[in-house]
């Protein structure tokens, strides 16, 4: 008897393959990397698609997609989505909160090209510059560990790269601390009750 067993996703990372942007903070978003159960080929010009939802702001990019450390046949158990174009800074989404969506028929088994990956619900996420504990809100908390980091440069112990607005990974600035103050205070209403990822 033979059975297929379906492709599952076991994660939804932010910035899942940058350990310099992992973690809790929503500064700086470059990347959404998806783990699946066994080594995956995705295809098709709309495997994966983006929106800025309604009620906030939000510019939609272009987005890519490549394999995080790729089989020889270019397969892997981690693809990585990322962010160009329009509102695109440093390799970051712009401000906003956004639904990301996976079109499992375009996810396809390496070992067995018949067999798709699961349905995954839509995943949300938002990105809001300076907002380096994750809550949503730029707050006297997230300016303390820009205090820290300020005039660093990215060889230098404390240097935080989620700062870095340009993306530059060169030295946090006059011009970061700028962009930083504009969105000082500013909080995206809900923003955790609808964020999944």
């Amino acid at each position: 008897m033979t059975q297929n067993v379906q492709v599952v996703v076991t994660a939804v990372k932010v910035n899942g393959n940058k350990t310099a942007l992992a973690g809790a903070q929503r500064s700086m978003v470059d990347s959404i990397v998806y783990t699946f159960s066994e080594a995956v080929n995705v295809s098709g010009a709309s495997a994966f698609t983006i929106a800025a939802r309604s009620s906030y702001t939000g510019t939609v990019p272009t987005l890519t997609w490549t394999a995080v450390s790729p089989n020889a046949d270019g397969s892997s158990t981690q693809w990585a989505v990322t962010f160009s174009g329009n509102g695109v800074n440093g390799g970051s989404i712009a401000n906003g909160v956004y639904t990301i969506t996976m079109n499992a028929s375009d996810v396809t088994s390496d070992y067995n090209p018949t067999v798709t990956s699961q349905s995954r619900a839509t995943d949300t996420f938002w990105r809001l510059f300076g907002d380096y504990i994750g809550a949503g809100s730029v707050t006297p908390s997230d300016y303390d560990y820009f205090l820290d980091t300020f005039g660093l440069k990215s060889t230098q112990p404390g240097y935080l790269s989620a700062f870095d607005y340009s993306g530059t990974n060169a030295k946090i600035t006059a011009s970061d601390y700028d962009y930083f103050l504009d969105y000082l205070g500013l909080k995206y209403k809900n923003v955790t009750t609808v964020a999944t990822i």
